[in-house]
């Protein structure tokens, strides 16, 4: 709505027919008047010819352009909510007009105040009408005439309001030793400079800004430039006055009152950098300003220009809208993103802070000192600092591996969001400020960035950098467009890179390359490779004109020997196919987008390609950033539909001894979409069916690997295990071992009495995921107000509250549910605006329940929710409309949603309204899709393969290193248990009353290498081998007893004894090829083998051995013989121990006792005693065989104990087993075969229990 106020009578004849004019062509002709002429600054290059005509835009007049802003503030945060000003702007007139037009919002000026004053005269002129334009955001002034061409000065007085918003300038509060304290801060970016001053509010209108300001003299002021002056007003008031700033626009402008702590350091340049915080944060500034420190002077040498700013001021905000502003010279933060404790932060945050930090002062360069021309250039900003920022982290931090992160993280970020139809070309036209924040988005920084980094493939780095330096002399203090930078590229580089370069940024969308492989018939000894690119929909759907988009694609193969220097060779793929001879033996596999260096995707269609790149997975011959490509590539086909979903399961199974932390965090990218999908289809059964597979098969093995920690652990070790907590704590927070653990953890740090401490118990990386694990377990709500209460600390870090706020969604019950989604309300118990979108992903990204209740509240709130965004940047309601209303796949819901907006709009976010609704239908596509699946028995197939082959394929631990801790706990129990056998001895003195109580020594001697033998290779076999690999070799233990008692014990062959045999040992097969257990793979499980089968014959010796020495002795004697084997056996195992110690393979034990559970270590010891005895005790009494089928026996019941207790699902497949092998028990039993064999029944079922310790790992 337009508002006209008259400040004075109109006298002058022009003046009424100006004014008669304007009434009659009324508000439309007036604003396209105003709007008619805009030209583009010069020295912006071929701006003009680049970008839409800027008469579309509307942008302000040219006539009268500013060049330097002298402005003068007076606050007091503390105590007033509103602020006053005045502002002199130095102005050129450059074309006749009577019009002052110019950004302001939310300002009340005082007209009466309004002054031109030309530079050529003494005579000041006042306007004579003002129209303030609140839609445009603008103030018009009227003149009576024409103002004078040249240089003149604007004098404007003003009010204005400090907001709680996080835009303009506004009121950040928070809470210290002497109680709440509140600071005033600026976020300009993109157009909310308007609302500290009235001024040109265009990034174009570069300018020279002097700044000062009068607040109370307790307070300080900081701004982009260091203070020039400082002087008393009056006892409690100051007046601060600052150097002026470079030539700059106007959104980079930065202002901060309040009061503040600060740490500091200084380049070699002589550059002054601080970190400012609250008043005792400032020690938590250390990383972050070490950080910025070394990539200062970083980017000094890269792009050969120095920093020009005489100080670099970085500040955390209590509130702070974004992630950080890259406000020249005054970098603002959020808090969580610029300090940390840096011994116990998470390694993601810990990244985090390094990539931000890095990412704001490259824009120091790209950004502030070269500036985009408007906004549909936003790109060359943020897309290359979202380029750089990688680059520099990499310098910094080479181990990190930083760039397989940022094409699990950016890239793909990038490739989901512009795989819709509703996304938009880089290079997307703005026509006002209302548009502008919609292009902050995935494709401006991800997609910028990743078009970047295919440009350093195809340019090679040298180039690159040349270019990037031409780019930054030449350009400096001017705005530019993308051509600008493509000229710089192309004279350095003599490469065309300008039609290849708007295939990219001008059309919207990305190419899919298909590759097939056939033998040139043409040329012998060579294979022909044909390409085929198109348009990637997530979605597969295709229209008419879908296939008329076209890119110039640099295919980057490899891998060649001729990559070097960064540098691939320059394949163009500018048609819609072609093809190459490549000879048959030129490599044994090859890749297309080698490195992942440009943002396609790619699908090989030829069965040999895909044969050859999976060998290249599991070998690891593929890089780490290229075995992530093809995953993200294949979970992408496997939800556009291309493929089917079992297929990508299938390559799952090609990650053998997987040990890249990133590859880890696009598998968890993977797995988490697999189960929000199988969980949309409300099927237990389909979901049981994947968590068992995932669960049993993946996270038994890799959770046992996060379990061994180590002092001085890499990050990326502390990574994975993160990563792994992650998927625990979705695919199996309700396994026993996993809820009892994740609880005695919680409850350690909750009693921890500091912070100190409890940051030592509970590291950052994984509180999260143990607090989810908890809060789904808790049926009261006991340690959901425990984490309620700790939340509201006034101690407590920042980074810990936001896991807090992401896990308190795991709560089952409903109503505490809706407690954590009415915190977003805020209020007392309430979180900060900037956190506002938290507590909803925790509740709706949790399951379908937690979807469903979201979205309901969503609607119940809506009101108070945009109320409570009124005002603020329009991309944090964005964040709050994705969290409530995305997680739900179904299509009825995309169409609530798409209904719900169009009947309330959001301005400034229909185009990512559009994105949100199509993203629901695609999901709910995928959702129908996996449903049908499921239902397949070729996917209960791959599902059941994926448990049995995939498990330690897809994550393997390192074999070594769970091979030798498990070594040492099997070798406690093993060491305790001979050790306790030896207390058997006294027993049997007393039972034996005198009597010979045990057999001779000599037979102590025959059977003491034989049990030796037979428990030490156990241990070993139970350590190195998977259990089942063991179970099977012990089914051979029946046949080598039966053929042992006929050579010794002279007993028969019979047709019962024979089946029965047999039978055992198919049952143990079958159980075995069917494990749920199977947790490792390579030449460990060869070892295992070995030692499992020394193990057997050493068992079946024994049995037989103790059979024909002692024949049926008295009970005494069998326990003094048995504890004086366990006496002997301790005393012979101790120096084999510390022989293995002075090996190296007890390391884990010795240097880490105290981390052995001792109570199961004991108890198992115990079991064995028992079953030893057991055993012993039963071969007196019966036969061999007999013993040995019931110790097989001990298969099943091992496997219904572990579903007992673990919570796994035995398949049906060993169910059978398990049958088979009873069957051949109760042969025995029923129908025995000698007179031996139907003695004392008592005793077999003894040997029936109490067999499980040897049928299978406890």
């Amino acid at each position: 709505m337009v508002r006209r106020r008259s400040i004075r009578s109109i006298r002058s004849r022009f003046g009424s027919v100006c004014w008669l004019l304007l009434l009659l062509c009324g508000r439309r002709a007036l604003l396209a008047f105003l709007q008619s002429e805009n030209h583009p600054e010069e020295g912006s290059g071929d701006a003009g010819s680049d970008l839409a005509l800027t008469s579309e835009r509307a942008v302000l007049p040219a006539e009268v352009l500013p060049d330097r802003y002298d402005l003068d503030l007076d606050l007091d945060p503390e105590h007033l909510d509103t602020f006053s000003g005045s502002v002199a702007i130095g102005l050129e007139v450059t074309s006749a007009t009577p019009f002052i037009t110019l950004n302001a919002r939310a300002l009340s000026i005082d007209f009466k105040s309004v002054a031109f004053q030309p530079e050529s005269a003494e005579a000041v002129l006042n306007p004579i009408d003002t129209t303030e334009d609140a839609e445009l955001e603008r103030v018009i002034f009227h003149f009576s005439e024409n103002l004078p061409l040249g240089r003149a000065t604007l004098r404007i007085s003003y009010a204005g309001q400090l907001g709680q918003d996080m835009a303009g300038l506004y009121s950040s509060r928070y809470k210290s030793l002497h109680g709440w304290k509140s600071m005033a801060l600026t976020q300009f970016e993109a157009v909310d400079a308007r609302r500290m001053f009235p001024c040109w509010d265009e990034p174009s209108k570069k300018a020279v800004f002097g700044l000062s300001v009068s607040i109370p003299a307790a307070l300080v002021a900081v701004s982009n430039m260091p203070s020039a002056s400082e002087t008393t007003i009056s006892r409690n008031k100051k007046r601060v006055t600052f150097l002026d700033t470079p030539r700059m626009s106007s959104y980079l402008l930065a202002l901060a009152v309040g009061r503040f702590d600060s740490i500091q350091a200084q380049t070699e340049s002589g550059t002054l950098i601080r970190v400012l915080t609250v008043p005792g944060q400032a020690i938590l500034g250390e990383f972050a300003l070490d950080i910025a420190r070394k990539s200062l002077v970083y980017y000094e040498t890269y792009f050969e220009a120095p920093y020009p700013l005489p100080k670099l001021d970085m500040l955390a905000a209590p509130d702070f809208a974004a992630g950080a502003m890259e406000n020249w010279g005054l970098v603002i933060y959020r808090e969580v993103d610029l300090l940390c404790n840096v011994s116990t932060i998470s390694v993601a945050r810990k990244v985090r802070i390094a990539t931000v930090v890095t990412h704001e002062l490259s824009h120091m360069w790209f950004g502030n000192l070269v500036t985009m021309e408007w906004w549909e250039q936003l790109w060359l900003n943020e897309g290359f600092a979202n380029w750089m920022q990688t680059h520099a982290v990499n310098t910094l931090f080479p181990e990190w591996h930083i760039w397989e992160q940022y094409v699990v993280q950016e890239q793909s970020r990038a490739l989901s969001l512009d795989a819709l139809r509703s996304s938009h070309p880089i290079e997307v036209p703005i026509r006002n400020a209302k548009e502008v924040d919609e292009v902050f988005d995935a494709i401006s920084y991800c997609k910028g960035g990743s078009i970047v980094r295919m440009l350093t493939g195809v340019l090679g780095q040298d180039h690159f950098r040349e270019g990037l330096r031409l780019y930054m002399k030449r350009f400096e203090y001017k705005n530019t467009a993308s051509s600008d930078l493509w000229t710089c590229w192309e004279e350095v580089s003599g490469i065309q890179l300008r039609e290849m370069m708007n295939s990219w940024t001008r059309q919207q969308g990305f190419p899919v390359l298909t590759v097939n492989e056939s033998l040139d018939s043409g040329v012998r000894g060579t294979r022909r490779l044909t390409v085929k690119q198109q348009w990637f929909l997530a979605d597969g759907s295709a229209l008419p004109g879908d296939s008329d988009k076209l890119w110039q694609i640099p295919l980057l193969p490899g891998p060649l020997k001729e990559a070097a220097n960064g540098k691939q060779p320059l394949a163009l793929l500018d048609k819609k196919s072609d093809s190459w001879q490549v000879p048959a033996n030129a490599a044994t596999w090859i890749k297309f987008n080698f490195g992942q260096l440009a943002p396609y995707r790619v699908l090989y269609a030829s069965q040999n390609l895909r044969s050859q790149l999976s060998k290249a997975v599991r070998s690891g011959e593929a890089s780490a950033v290229d075995r992530i490509g093809l995953l993200m590539d294949a979970m992408a086909f496997a939800k556009q539909g291309q493929q089917p979903i079992r297929e990508l399961l299938r390559l799952l199974a090609a990650f053998k001894g997987e040990k890249s932390a990133h590859v880890w965090e696009a598998l968890n990218t993977v797995l988490r979409t697999l189960h929000r999908t199988v969980l949309a289809i409300q099927s237990t059964e389909y979901t049981l069916a994947l968590q068992e597979a995932v669960g049993n098969g993946l996270l038994r093995g890799a959770l046992r690997e996060a379990s061994t920690f180590s002092a001085h652990e890499s990050d990326l070790v502390r990574q994975k295990r993160a990563l792994v907590m992650a998927l625990v704590a979705r695919y199996m927070p309700h396994d026993r071992e996993v809820r009892e653990e994740a609880q005695k953890k919680f409850d350690a740090w909750l009693e921890a009495p500091t912070l100190s401490l409890k940051q030592e118990l509970l590291p950052d990386d994984l509180k999260t995921s143990i607090f989810r694990i908890v809060l789904s377990n808790a049926n009261g709500n006991t340690q959901y107000q425990a984490l309620r209460r700790y939340v509201k600390g006034s101690d407590t870090p920042q980074a810990v509250r936001l896991s807090i706020y992401k896990a308190l969604g795991a709560a089952s019950r409903k109503d505490l549910r809706m407690k954590t989604l009415d915190m977003a309300m805020g209020g007392r118990n309430g979180v900060r605006l900037q956190d506002i979108m938290y507590p909803i992903q925790g509740v709706a990204a949790m399951d379908p329940d937690g979807a469903q209740i979201a979205w309901r509240w969503f609607l119940q709130r809506r009101r108070a929710i945009t109320s409570r965004l009124r005002g603020a940047n329009v991309r944090l309601l964005g964040s709050v409309i994705d969290c409530a209303a995305g997680a739900l796949p179904d299509k009825s819901h995309a169409n609530a949603v798409e209904a719900l907006f169009e009947q309330h709009p959001v301005p400034g976010l229909e185009r990512s309204i559009a994105q949100l609704v199509e993203a629901i239908r695609t999901e709910a596509k995928f959702v129908a899709r996996m449903e049908d699946e499921m239902g397949q028995p070729e996917m209960k197939e791959v599902l059941e393969a994926f448990q049995v082959q995939a498990i330690g394929a897809v994550l393997a631990t390192a074999a070594s290193t769970v091979a030798a801790t498990q070594l040492t706990h099997a070798a406690q129990s093993r060491y305790t248990h001979i050790s306790m056998m030896a207390l058997l001895l006294p027993l049997a003195h007393l039972l034996a009353r005198g009597e010979r109580y045990i057999a001779s020594l000599r037979d102590v001697c025959v059977f003491l290498p034989l049990w030796v033998l037979s428990n030490y290779s156990l241990t070993q076999a139970l350590a190195l081998a998977p259990a089942g690999v063991v179970q099977t070799l012990f089914g051979t233990g029946p046949s080598q007893v039966a053929v042992l008692s006929r050579i010794f014990l002279a007993e028969r062959f019979t047709f019962t004894r024979t089946v029965a045999v047999l039978l055992a040992f198919a049952g143990a097969t079958i159980l075995a090829s069917r494990s749920g257990f199977q947790r490792q793979s390579g030449e460990n499980v060869g070892f295992g083998s070995c030692f499992a089968l020394a193990a057997v014959f050493a068992s079946a010796s024994y049995k037989v051995s103790f059979k024909v020495r002692l024949g049926t002795p008295p009970p005494h004697v069998v326990l003094g013989t048995v504890g004086t084997l366990g006496a002997v056996t301790a005393v012979l195992g101790l120096p084999l121990v510390l022989l293995l110690a002075e090996l190296g393979a007890e390391d884990r034990w010795w240097s880490r006792s105290a981390a052995v559970n001792w109570p199961l270590v004991i108890g198992s010891a115990a079991v064995d005693v028992v079953y030893n005895t057991s055993i012993a005790w039963g071969l007196a009494f019966a036969s061999p065989v007999f013993i040995s089928v019931g110790v097989v026996v001990g298969t099943p019941v091992n496997m219904f104990i572990d579903a007992t207790l673990h919570g796994e699902m035995p398949s049906l497949a060993q169910y059978v087993g398990a049958a088979v092998i009873a069957v051949s028990f109760a042969l025995l039993v029923c129908v025995p075969t000698s007179r031996s064999e139907m003695t004392v029944h008592s005793t077999s079922s003894d040997s029936l229990v109490l067999s499980a310790r040897e049928g299978g790992s406890t």
